[in-house]
């Protein structure tokens, strides 16, 4: 290879090695004479450090044997896969040995259960789960389903050993395999607790069988000992990180006090408000009278202060007692449903509410209508009390309360019910203030 080749390949030399002398005859290789013979690639294969981590380009990996693949990727399997198979493999390999010679020494002595065949399907088992167990540890993590196209080329780029096909017949293999040795294990339980005369009459055997079963005990106890650490470990894991504040946003807002619950008006609902294109019309005129109005009471004409004629005086005293239509019209509609419906709590008001808003978002049932103030539900009728937030949105106040005790948040916009300290601003206190008083109240 070309000095500039060997930058891309690492560490594997195809070239057979050369004498000094050829090295400062002729420096580079003419292209010609690549690829080099195979006996040359051969013993400069031989003679390549071990040390050395190789870097195999595919047309490499597909001239390789299953062998040199089998190792290679052996060589890079992680420490902890490969800690775990050397463990679980040399358990293996121990118990094959040692059941093997059992069964060939001990298999025909008189049992009253079948020992020798638990013994026999255990053997089965272990020289069917390893070679598994070998395969998924040599071999790339399964991905998830949803994973993109350029995770799952990096992903099998360095594959050394099967196919994302391989992948899956293996896994289907592996989990049959599995469900069979659970199977087998409750069946040696049931053996061994039922046997009366194996331990008299053949020792050796009932040991050995006793031996197996503790492995898969062991083996039983991995899953276990995960189900138990989740169930009884967790939840103090999770209390102790809440105490300590560990993997709580920083701007959680907190749940809020009994006082700051109380604080919030408390409204009845008595209907929907209408939504037509002239009510649409006078809110918004409303809205334009209500913000002049402070203008036009703080402005006035240095003049009339010191002459006021008896015309002008009596025109201001009109216009104190004289409001807007469509405050005229608020009041006149709040004594009517005052009128109408039972007597209020002290301090609740009446309230309509858009249709959309007709509902609690919590318990997921609309609000009810008081009974008319002459039928027979008024005397047994208890109010229904709804919560008003700074957002604007009612609910009941029976579900809210509990709700703010957990949080402080609105459950329908998520608003911080009272913002916290030092990051109150004006746009939040006045957004906060033209919330507070929605405008579908009926109150003066």
């Amino acid at each position: 290879m070309s000095s500039t080749d060997a930058t891309n390949v690492t560490t594997i030399v195809i070239d057979p090695p050369q004498s000094r002398d050829d090295d400062q005859a002729s420096p580079t290789r003419s292209p010609t004479l690549y690829p080099p013979p195979a006996a040359a690639t051969a013993n400069h294969e031989q003679s390549a450090p071990s040390g050395e981590t190789a870097t195999l380009t595919p047309a490499m990996q597909v001239r390789m044997s299953l062998l040199r693949r089998l190792w290679a990727a052996t060589v890079n399997m992680q420490g902890v896969r490969r800690r775990r198979i050397a463990l679980f493999g040399t358990i293996g390999v121990a118990q094959l040995i040692a059941w093997i010679v059992i069964l060939a020494m001990k298999y025909d002595t008189p049992c009253d259960r079948p020992l020798a065949l638990y013994l026999l399907l255990t053997c089965v088992r272990i020289a069917l789960a390893f070679p598994l167990s070998y395969y998924n540890a040599v071999t790339p993590r399964p991905l998830r389903r949803n994973a993109d196209e350029e995770t799952r080329l990096a992903s099998e780029a360095g594959r050394l050993v099967g196919s994302a096909d391989l992948d899956r017949r293996v896994r289907f293999i592996g989990d049959a395999v599995a469900l069979a040795s659970f199977i087998l294990f409750i069946i040696g339980n049931f053996w061994m607790v039922t046997t009366e005369t194996c331990s008299r009459t053949s020792p050796t055997l009932y040991n050995a069988a006793l031996a197996a079963l503790i492995f898969s005990w062991l083996w039983t106890a991995e899953l276990v000992i995960y189900v138990i650490l989740v169930i009884f470990f967790l939840p103090f894991f999770l209390l102790g990180m809440r105490f300590f504040g560990l993997g709580q946003a920083k701007n959680e807002v907190g749940p809020l006090s009994k006082s700051g619950i109380e604080n919030l008006p408390q409204r009845i609902y008595v209907g929907v408000t209408p939504v037509t294109e002239d009510s649409g019309a006078v809110a918004s005129k409303s809205t334009e009278t209500l913000a002049q109005q402070p203008t036009t009471a703080t402005v006035t004409p240095v003049q009339q202060k010191t002459a006021p004629s008896t015309a002008s005086s009596r025109r201001q005293f009109w216009r104190l007692w004289r409001r807007p239509p469509a405050q005229r019209a608020a009041a006149a509609e709040r004594i009517s449903a005052l009128a109408a419906y039972p007597p209020f709590p002290a301090g609740v008001e009446p309230i309509r509410l858009p249709e959309s808003q007709a509902a609690c978002c919590i318990c997921l049932c609309e609000f009810e209508l008081p009974p008319a103030r002459e039928s027979a539900e008024a005397a047994s009728w208890e109010p229904e009390l709804l919560r008003i937030l700074p957002c604007g949105h009612a609910l009941h106040s029976v579900c809210l309360d509990e709700w703010l005790r957990v949080s402080g948040r609105c459950p329908i916009c998520q608003r911080p019910v009272q913002e916290p300290k030092g990051k109150k601003s004006r746009k939040g206190s006045t957004r906060g203030d033209s919330a507070a008083a929605p405008s579908s109240s009926l109150s003066t």
